[in-house]
């Protein structure tokens, strides 16, 4: 059994794991601090599949509108 060094959660579900045929399931560390994902399924958990993990220039470039709060 491979000890996780991360956890993922999401706005909507709260935690959430990646789905076991996913290839970020092997890693031990995702090396970018954004998971962009293409499908969630629900079983007894919430899982992500087709997963790809993103830097934050590749958020502000194609990520959409951004405001300044205030």
């Amino acid at each position: 059994h491979k000890e996780k060094s991360f956890s993922l959660k999401t706005m909507e579900d709260g935690k959430v794991h990646l789905h076991l045929n996913s290839v970020n399931a092997r890693e031990s560390k995702i090396p970018y601090p954004w998971l962009v994902f293409n499908e969630k399924i629900k079983v007894n958990s919430v899982f992500l599949r087709d997963s790809t993990a993103v830097s934050d220039s590749v958020v502000l470039l194609f990520g959409g509108k951004i405001s300044k709060d205030g």
